[in-house]
């Protein structure tokens, strides 16, 4: 997923990059759900772009 995180501590954008149905809303919901330490530049908060991977796994048998 691409993550854009905010100038506050929220995510502010979800874009799925590699999708399996399934489990797509599942993870868009708990990285939404995140929060992250805003990235300062010059001091000041700004937005980033951040690549962010959900593993699954199935429960065995």
């Amino acid at each position: 997923m691409d993550v854009t995180l905010g100038p506050t501590d929220e995510v502010s954008d979800v874009e799925i990059s590699r999708s399996v149905p399934l489990p797509d809303e599942t993870a868009v919901a708990a990285v939404e759900h995140w929060r992250y330490e805003p990235a300062p530049a010059d001091g000041v908060p700004v937005s980033v772009l951040l690549t962010v991977t959900v593993n699954f796994r199935l429960p065995s048998s």
